[in-house]
């Protein structure tokens, strides 16, 4: 389990839920809003600062990064990786332009459904057992009463199923699943469990030498059973 604050990866012991000392991020040259793990331990992450954006490979116990590729986008924007089908995982891109399939490799990208809400950022994804992705997101990110969502999205054709309320908090900036439930980690430092019902309930988790703010957060892949 990893946590950012978008300059360095922290390592959660989920057995003591304690934080381990901070690995910085070496060549990640723009801020991490978002980190991700495929089913190998593998992980990557999206870069966002000022309408310039970035795909990166980085080694989670050295915190190198290598750029896979870099355009521009309005908003920050997430990753997370989907079953597998072909026998390699996709990689899922939500941005301000929509749904995309991102190449992990070479970081080049299909858009599986575009949106004209230009100002909508997506915090993190993380996949359910029912086999949709669930989306952490801001309405509109340059506006901070903007309500904090979660969406549930078809990962085959990039349709959102339904949108969740959030209720009132700090932004959930991260995601991750353990014990069959999804986690939340907000922008001040705070780790919460999240139940979906009509809404989406946070209740507070006890953690240890947290960092003082969160942008995202990985469980390595695994699916979360939607309650």
């Amino acid at each position: 389990m990893y946590a950012t604050d978008g300059r360095s990866l922290y390592s959660l012991s989920l057995a003591s839920m304690t934080f381990g000392e901070p690995i910085r991020l070496v060549g990640c040259d723009i801020d991490i809003v978002e980190i991700t793990e495929n089913d190998h331990g593998e992980m990557w992450a999206a870069g966002f600062e000022t309408g310039k954006a970035a795909l990166y490979r980085v080694d989670p116990r050295t915190g190198d990064c290598t750029v896979l590729s870099k355009f521009a986008t309005d908003a920050p924007w997430a990753i997370g990786f989907l079953p597998q089908s072909t026998g390699s995982q996709r990689l899922l891109g939500a941005l301000s332009s929509g749904l995309s399939l991102l190449d992990a490799t070479r970081g080049s990208s299909i858009q599986l459904v575009p949106t004209t809400v230009s100002r909508r950022a997506a915090c993190d994804i993380v996949m359910g057992a029912d086999g949709s992705a669930y989306v952490a997101s801001v309405i509109d990110w340059t506006d901070p009463s903007s309500p904090n969502v979660l969406e549930r999205v078809d990962p085959i054709t990039g349709s959102v199923t339904a949108t969740f309320a959030i209720d009132p908090g700090s932004l959930i900036d991260g995601l991750a699943v353990w014990s069959d439930a999804m986690y939340g980690f907000t922008r001040d430092g705070h780790v919460q469990r999240l139940t979906i019902s009509d809404h989406v309930t946070r209740t507070p988790v006890t953690v240890s030498r947290a960092p003082k703010a969160f942008t995202g957060a990985s469980s390595g892949w695994t699916e979360f059973v939607p309650r």
